[in-house]
């Protein structure tokens, strides 16, 4: 699934939207303890193949005869009438304590309307498939010190790659790891994800070709969230 080494996405991180300064402790990212970034790797892209694999037999029949595209369209319709057509789908693998454990999540309103076709036998059965659309509990995220904080809303960029703040995968999977983590009363002590496109309902039609299987970097809102959830300079 790798494209060009020197191509291959981190996630967090000093980059070019943040540049050298977290929006919530002002330092740069690249100086968060331990993980100022998070990598990609062969597992989390193995269960990301899987991952997609999973949902290949979601077919173009499929998606008319149950008006799937049109369901998706209107629950990722947001505030004024913004819709955010464009689902992601991202895997992570991450250990905590001693336990090492997969995750898989589908980007803003993709787990209402796509869980019940998801073969799970078709991913490690202890694969943890996140079913929220919006990771946001009361309005705040967990930090990598396992703390709640409330995240400095990200500033829209208007380069097409704006989402609502708590939607996307990468926010659902660090979020779900770091929550895990609390109900362990451990730490987490590795983390890999990764992320690609799956699927264009805006587009007319049927659209399985979109996904290339090409992993991709963060998008405009998570380049500035992730930092946020990986900082560990701040004590609000």
């Amino acid at each position: 699934m790798r494209t060009d080494q020197e191509r291959i996405p981190t996630y967090g991180g000093s980059n070019d939207v943040i540049q050298q300064t977290c929006p919530r402790c002002g330092k740069s990212p690249d100086t968060h303890k331990p993980f100022p970034r998070i990598n990609t790797g062969e597992d989390s892209e193995r269960l990301l193949e899987q991952f997609r694999n999973s949902l290949d037999d979601l077919s173009e029949a499929t998606i008319k005869s149950n008006n799937l595209r049109e369901a998706y369209l209107k629950l990722a319709t947001g505030a004024g009438g913004t819709v955010y057509s464009t689902s992601m789908m991202g895997a992570a693998v991450a250990t905590i304590g001693s336990k090492v454990m997969g995750y898989v999540a589908l980007s803003g309103p993709g787990p209402a309307v796509f869980s019940k076709w998801i073969k799970r036998n078709k991913m490690p059965k202890d694969t943890v498939i996140i079913e929220v659309t919006n990771t946001l509990v009361s309005g705040k995220l967990l930090d990598i010190s396992l703390k709640q904080f409330t995240p400095i809303a990200p500033v829209a960029q208007g380069r097409g790659r704006d989402y609502p703040l708590g939607s996307c995968a990468a926010q659902k999977l660090l979020h779900r790891i770091l929550a895990d983590a609390v109900a362990a009363n451990q730490k987490v002590t590795a983390i890999e994800f990764c992320e690609m496109f799956w699927q264009d309902f805006g587009a007319e039609g049927h659209n399985r070709d979109w996904s290339t299987g090409q992993i991709v970097q963060s998008c405009d809102t998570c380049k500035q969230v992730i930092p946020q959830m990986l900082c560990s300079n701040t004590d609000d």
